[in-house]
């Protein structure tokens, strides 16, 4: 509690070296895969999937949406020598929600009420990235290509029938393509660290939105966005008093095309 700042670092373990093992989970809400295991004598692999049955559930106990998500991860990293290893990276969702339109005849006020504006979501999500690192002699080398995307998307039918006009129709896309460079020196009396990095984005937005006053006006977006970024820094950090004091100091900088003002690193 009361925390000003925090950073959270989440690593993926490697696939077991010595054979194949499977694990199967069921939950209250989800039910998951997961099998990992050696592929010759320099590479491992992580493979897992999880979908869920919430769905049955709400529908269950009588609410008006009823949502489905599944995910996915698969890590494989290839030691091609003790000098140089390869590691790919991929994770994924799929997201949809339904909803659940026999309680338009049976359901209670409320339960109509809901349904009346809650629109149909579909949404999807991925990230991968190619890692590549090089074991110098006092350093690391280390490069990352990787892209991620989301798409989101959600629609509404007059009266909830596919039959009639959409009173409502979303969808966006956002995605990134980036590379990335860091060198580390870890052997040294103060810690190094320098780096950076390009990335392009891609951005859509298409809306449609029937907007009912006294009479019925129609609201239409279309956008379309492209950027090119840039990324740069340096790091160096130590410890003292037996590891129980680290100070560090760093500088980065970051800009894009979007104006003039974000492009000039000075700013």
């Amino acid at each position: 509690t009361n925390a000003l700042s925090s950073v959270i670092e989440i690593r993926q373990k490697d696939g077991s070296k010595d054979r194949v093992h499977t694990k199967l989970s069921i939950g209250a809400s989800d039910a998951a895969l997961t099998v990992d295991g050696p592929i010759g004598k320099k590479s491992t692999f992580i493979v897992s999937a999880r979908q869920s049955y919430l769905q049955f559930l709400f529908q269950a106990i009588g609410l008006p949406f009823l949502p489905t998500y599944n995910d996915f991860q698969v890590k494989y990293k290839y030691e091609i020598d003790k000098k140089n290893e390869l590691t790919f990276i991929g994770i994924g969702a799929i997201d949809d929600l339904v909803l659940n339109t026999e309680l338009q005849e049976t359901g209670t006020e409320s339960q109509k009420y809901l349904l009346s504006y809650l629109p149909i979501y579909k949404q999807w999500n991925y990230t991968n990235g190619l890692v590549y690192k090089y074991f110098g002699d006092g350093f690391i080398d280390q490069w990352v290509l990787s892209r991620n995307m989301l798409r989101n998307r959600n629609y509404k039918f007059l009266n909830n029938d596919e039959n009639n006009a959409k009173t409502s129709d979303y969808l966006s896309d956002e995605a990134e393509n980036k590379l990335r460079f860091e060198r580390d020196y870890p052997y040294l009396s103060v810690k190094l660290k320098v780096g950076g990095g390009l990335r392009y984005s891609h951005y859509t937005n298409d809306t449609y939105r029937l907007i009912f006053k006294n009479t019925v006006d129609t609201l239409r977006y279309n956008t379309e966005l492209n950027l090119w970024g840039y990324q740069a820094f340096a790091q160096a950090s130590d410890e003292f008093f037996d590891d129980r004091l680290k100070l560090s100091f760093g500088i980065s900088t970051v800009g894009n095309n979007f104006n003039k003002n974000m492009s000039n690193p000075l700013n």
